[in-house]
């Protein structure tokens, strides 16, 4: 079945047509290769909706709410997207840039007369747009973080209960527990949904002194590199231990990250004592669930993607923020209006991004061929 769309009222803007066989790789395969032999191209990754934004019919924050709905991991995270792409978002950086225009048109008319504004006769109204700017910025790192979530890294010395704990916060027996020191040996990885939020758990190999055959050091250089790429760290110790050096040089290391100090084996008299640095400190007791929930709650509160996870939006949104909060400390009435262009440029970047192809690669590149 042929069914042939007209532009400008086709998905992309373009005349199209769609073809629609019997499932199976063997139908579609030949009707693709009688396509290819007729002159016809695989498209590249997103190039439909490329298509579109490029021909007016979605806007850049709309493409990206199609990718977030594609790969929404819950309920919360689509129905944001579905929000997203029937147009909240740019409903509301239009409203912004039509008042940031007004005021940049004032003082485009009033230089070079006596009744000029001093730069802290516009603070009011700056502070109001910067408010603004502010919410759609909270706005848009909750939706990242409802689809893009968080990596979190389980670390700590041998035997600590790092695989246990992983265990317990997925609910089940994912990583292999043992009595005997050194059981993990290499990266373990599974995603969690906690309250909405995707996590993506990690369990590593112990840290600090032990066996260094050829094993050994490949999960220590895992485990770095899964340090790395985390977002967040629970730091485990053994509760019932007294604290070692490997656990003080452990505490040392998260000092600059985020990171919750998790002491384990509470069911057990307790005998570590060392200060929480920079993060929150949770007992637990794998062994009969005690402190658990309360762990998973730390963990949805404190768990945030980094920087590597932002969505072109929110990086250009947090440039357009910059760009407002120069103009509001200008000294004089013309850096501020440049500093108003610099903002302006920014929100019709994210509206009208036909003028810069290395944001749209880095947007479409994450799309699959067949949108």
């Amino acid at each position: 079945m042929v069914a042939a769309f007209r532009s400008p009222r086709s998905y992309t803007g373009d005349d199209m047509v769609e073809i629609s066989c019997h499932g199976g790789h063997v139908a579609a395969g030949a009707i693709l290769r009688l396509l290819t032999a007729a002159g016809c191209r695989p498209a590249r990754p997103g190039e439909f909706t490329r298509r579109a934004v490029l021909s007016g019919k979605l806007s850049l924050t709309q493409a990206e709410a199609l990718l977030d709905l594609i790969h929404a991991p819950g309920w919360s995270a689509f129905a944001s997207a579905l929000d997203r792409y029937r147009g909240r978002t740019t409903r509301a950086l239009r409203g912004l840039a039509a008042r940031l225009r007004n005021l940049e048109t004032e003082l485009e008319h009033s230089l070079g007369f006596e009744d000029t504004p001093a730069p802290r006769q516009l603070r009011p109204r700056l502070r109001v747009l910067v408010q603004d700017l502010d919410r759609l910025l909270d706005r848009a790192e909750d939706d990242r973080l409802l689809n893009r979530g968080a990596v979190v890294a389980i670390i700590g010395r041998p035997n600590v209960g790092k695989s246990s704990l992983f265990n317990r916060l997925l609910g089940e027996e994912r990583a292999l527990v043992t009595p005997f020191s050194g059981t993990t040996r290499d990266r373990i990885e599974s995603r969690l949904l906690l309250n909405n939020i995707p996590l993506t758990l990690t369990d590593t190999c112990g840290l600090g002194p032990g066996k260094q055959d050829r094993f050994s050091r490949l999960g220590a250089a895992q485990t770095r590199r899964a340090v790395a790429d985390a977002d967040l760290l629970l730091a485990v110790f053994d509760g019932s231990r007294p604290a070692t050096a490997a656990d003080r040089q452990l505490v040392e290391k998260t000092i600059n990250r985020p990171t919750i100090m998790v002491i384990n084996k509470s069911d057990k008299p307790r005998r570590f004592h060392l200060p929480v640095v920079n993060g929150t400190s949770v007992a637990v007791s794998c062994r009969n669930g005690y402190g658990i929930e309360l762990l998973r709650r730390r963990l949805a509160a404190r768990a945030r993607p980094g920087p590597a996870a932002d969505t072109a939006e929110l990086s250009l949104l947090r440039e357009c923020h910059e760009a407002l909060l120069r103009a509001l400390e200008a000294p004089d009435i013309e850096r501020c209006q440049l500093e108003l262009r610099a903002a302006l440029a920014v929100l019709d970047g994210i509206e009208n991004p036909g003028t810069d192809p290395e944001l749209l690669d880095r947007i479409f590149s994450r799309f699959c061929v067949g949108k």
